[in-house]
């Protein structure tokens, strides 16, 4: 009877998931392509700028929240990107520059599907593009028009025109029997891929190969504050030790701030300088050495997916960001932190791992030799970036919750093995920071404050007064109220430099993408609260409050610390949010395993996809290749 109820079940099951797919694929096509125009500019500018087309937001105002845009460069002509729906739209703002100059725009069209082309300089020799006063030197010469600025920010206004319907049904019926189709694929596809999480092999299989050639074609410095970072790890080729406050060795390592990274004592420059060492036989330069450790690491990760099934559930929110590639494809101490983070994860959700396996007393040689391992492991997680604190308060946070709901019992059994390895770890950290602390003469701050005033750069010694600091220091103390701080888009900045923002944020993604990611991703958000809530029980409903409340807390620290100290909205600084997130996915993933999640967890790895490939790897700074 079960057999036969499984029968009839399975093919209205499969057309249900296909059916979903298909309303799915005619949704992102109307709300990526249908619904845009496309904005196909040809122009010549004197230097690099940004090319913006704003429209009304709901209030009738120009905002940034209301904008798209492309960045010009001199010796590319070219351009492509997407507008909003024109059908919505009454009045365009056009800012050809935000800075002096001159640009001449040969083309300027705006397409929208099922709907006749606009020709803005057809409009403009008509007359019906205005400007502003301090837009000069605007001239319509032939089939060109060039536009010379003595500020920057000059301004065009024009009126939409009406839209004429172009046809172009029967492209509309081929289209919607291509969707249908390709939704029976990848139903059959995810069939076979999904059970047991196959996907992520695949899925980490390129990311690992894409961090690879990152790594190997982008020049040197082209990524945020490597170049310290790389004199840090520089250090640990030859030593082993952390110097001491004031060490001439430490001279060249200090970054503008006037610090150096070596007084942090954060392995993962022990790690890349022995990584290094290990590769001198190679002859390649150190810089290339440090990235290519943080490549292995996440090679290892990949190759954690093809054997172990926890491993692989624990990847997929690594899978959905591609910033988070991006952090393993350049030398920075983020990538092993979290992968220590994403290690710590998986001794406590696999029931196999060491740490579980003492729970359950047992004490063969294996488990004492791994309980080794673990407190390696859980002295190392104290030597990483302090934002990574907050995975270590996260990871009580679970246990607690594990013995809440009897997960885990609270016996001897537990209370014994638990005890020792924290109290061992705790003995490591402890004794290596009396030994840094005493080769410090136990004033260790005092001499980092020391040092910071003698070797900051003008702009950035704590000791100048306010008004000679870089206007992105101490923000707080210059007047800046939360409410003005909030205006200033931190929350944007962070949200972009989290989804796909490369280099020193000098490679972004165009408008229309963070919006898809924006949305796509609060809809996966909203999908996974809707399903923890009406499945998941009370244990995965408290796990899912744990897990929003300690990322909070951690976005509340990285904003007041950009307000008091030093503006960073910077999304790698939410890096430990990634391993909560695993955490909790292993957790509660049962109400979770269904067609939608996995339709819009795709829909976000595509995106990431499109991002690495043709924004990061195709505007990122390169080194000449000799072939």
């Amino acid at each position: 009877m079960k057999n036969e109820t499984t029968e009839e079940f399975s093919p209205l099951y499969f057309w249900g998931k296909a059916l979903f797919v298909f309303l799915l694929l005619v949704a992102g096509w109307h709300y990526l392509f249908a619904d845009r125009a496309i904005v196909e500019l040809t122009a010549t500018t004197t230097a690099k700028n940004s090319f913006k087309i704003y429209y009304p937001n709901i209030n009738n105002h120009w905002t940034e929240r209301a904008v798209s845009g492309v960045t010009i460069r001199p010796g590319i002509e070219k351009y492509s990107f997407r507008l909003k729906n024109l059908r919505k739209i009454k009045e365009l703002r056009i800012d050809p520059m935000d800075k002096e100059g001159e640009i001449t725009i040969h083309s300027l069209i705006l397409r929208q599907h099922s709907y006749e082309s606009i020709d803005i300089l057809q409009l403009v020799r008509e007359g019906k593009v205005q400007h502003e006063e301090e837009t000069t030197g605007v001239a319509l010469a032939g089939k060109d028009f060039t536009i010379t600025a003595k500020t920057n920010d000059p301004k065009l206004f024009f009126s939409v025109p009406k839209l004429e319907k172009s046809g172009g049904e029967s492209w509309t019926i081929f289209r919607l029997l291509l969707f249908s189709l390709f939704s029976i694929f990848l139903v059959k596809a995810a069939d076979r891929v999904v059970p047991h999480y196959r996907f992520i092999i695949f899925t980490m299989l390129a990311i690992t190969v894409f961090a690879a050639v990152m790594a190997g074609i982008s020049s040197f410095n082209t990524h945020p504050d490597e170049w310290v970072h790389c004199e840090a790890a520089q250090f640990y080729i030859d030593n082993t030790l952390p110097p001491a406050v004031g060490d001439p060795r430490v001279e060249g390592t200090y970054s503008p701030y006037g610090y150096s990274r070596l007084y942090s004592s954060e392995l993962a420059y022990v790690v890349g300088g022995k990584f290094a060492r290990l590769l001198q036989p190679l002859d390649i330069p150190d810089y290339l050495a440090f990235r290519y450790a943080n490549v292995t690491l996440l090679a290892i990760l990949f190759f954690c997916a093809c054997y172990n099934l926890t491993w692989r559930i624990l990847l997929v929110p690594v899978f959905l960001f591609p910033q988070v590639w991006y952090i393993f494809s350049y030398w920075n101490s983020d990538a092993l932190a979290l992968f220590l983070s994403l290690c710590a994860a998986w001794q406590l959700a696999d029931k196999k791992s060491t740490w579980n396996r003492l729970l359950a007393s047992d004490y063969s040689l294996r488990s004492i030799g791994g309980g080794l391992w673990l407190i390696v492991l859980l002295a190392a997680l104290f030597f990483c970036k302090k934002n990574f604190y907050a995975f270590l308060l996260f990871a009580a946070l679970f246990l607690l919750h594990q013995l809440f709901y009897k997960k885990i019992t609270a016996n001897r059994r537990f209370f014994i093995p638990a005890l020792v390895i924290i109290f061992t770890a705790g003995a490591l950290v402890g004794g290596f920071r009396f030994w840094d602390a005493k080769q410090n003469n136990f004033a260790k701050a005092e001499h980092i404050k020391e040092q910071i005033v003698i070797h900051a750069q003008k702009g950035f010694s704590p000791d100048a007064p306010l008004e000679e600091l870089r206007p992105h220091l101490y923000m707080k103390k210059r007047g800046i109220t939360f409410e003005q701080m909030v205006d200033t888009f931190w929350g944007e900045r962070s949200f972009r430099s989290s989804v796909g923002e490369y280099g020193y944020t000098s490679v972004p993604g165009s408008f229309n993408y963070y919006h898809y990611m924006r949305y796509t991703l609060i809809t996966l958000g909203i999908a996974v609260v809707f399903f923890t809530l009406i499945r998941g029980g009370w244990g995965n409903i408290t796990l899912m409050t744990i897990t929003t409340g300690t990322a909070f807390l951690l976005i509340a620290a990285s904003f007041y610390h950009s307000w008091t100290m030093d503006y960073q909205a910077q999304g790698r600084y939410l890096l430990p949010i990634i391993a909560m997130l695993s955490l909790f996915y292993h957790t509660a993933r049962k109400p979770l395993e269904n067609i939608v999640i996995f339709s819009l967890s795709s829909l976000i790895f595509c995106g990431g996809l499109y991002s690495f490939i043709f924004v990061a790897l195709a505007g990122i700074g390169k080194i000449a290749i000799p072939f």
